[in-house]
């Protein structure tokens, strides 16, 4: 799949690609509970689990959107920012994060994922995946039991972070399948590299996808962040 959509940078380009290559994806009923569109979990029940220091919503056949990081990605500096953005904006709603809706808890983690996803265009840490036989074998790893244990969507793999946007199959976990990916990928780096130590970040981001619309702009932001990061004819990029 790497470099299947290489070279699209336009909306209108991207979109018509959507449309041509992964109609079922986005329009069958299949994906979406009773065959609507609304906002709220795919089929299935939803549920909070504490997952150290992240939030994790497991939602029964959701489709996700992932990202984690190479472990040297973000400077000290860079999260110690983070950090004290996520207490300010705790402190300016006026409550603790445990007294918090859900609601609030969710707009207090998107403005935190954005402004570290910011960070990570800009190219921090030493980007090991620039190097083709990283970036290789971490794309390679998605797609290696694509259609088996999940059905891969969409993914990206950036100079120092990935984004994944898969659905579980019934009976395969999410941590199960990231934790895989991870161990297998980082082992294999280490290796190429002739090297030993922590590849990736600990945690992971996890986000499920609402709607229809929410997998459109899911797959969009996948697809252009490499053009959005600079970054000119990227090919380890694709739409599954």
């Amino acid at each position: 799949m790497a470099g299947q959509i290489r070279g699209i940078s336009d909306p209108c380009d991207f979109y018509q690609h959507l449309y041509e290559k992964i109609p079922r994806i986005v329009r069958t009923a299949e994906l979406w509970s009773a065959g609507t569109q609304e906002s709220r979990p795919l089929y299935g029940t939803a549920e909070y689990k504490s997952r150290g220091r992240l939030p994790h919503l497991l939602i029964q056949n959701a489709i996700y959107f992932i990202t984690w990081r190479l472990a040297d990605a973000l400077p000290q500096n860079v999260i110690e920012d983070l950090i004290q953005m996520r207490k300010s904006l705790e402190a300016d709603m006026g409550r603790s994060l445990n007294g918090m809706t859900r609601s609030s808890k969710q707009k207090i983690d998107t403005k935190i994922r954005k402004a570290t996803e910011k960070y990570l265009d800009q190219g921090y840490g030493e980007c090991r995946l620039r190097i083709p036989k990283c970036a290789e074998i971490v794309s390679s790893a998605f797609s290696y039991f694509d259609n088996e244990r999940y059905r891969l969507l969409g993914w990206v793999v950036m100079p120092n972070h990935v984004h994944v946007i898969v659905r579980p199959f019934e009976g395969k976990a999410l941590a199960d399948i990231v934790y895989s990916w991870k161990s297998f990928t980082a082992k294999e780096i280490n290796k190429e590299l002739g090297r030993s130590g922590q590849v990736w970040q600990e945690e992971y981001y996890d986000r499920f996808i609402r709607n229809e619309e929410h997998l459109e702009r899911g797959l969009f932001y996948v697809v252009n962040n490499p053009v959005n990061a600079g970054l000119k004819d990227w090919k380890w990029v694709g739409i599954g």
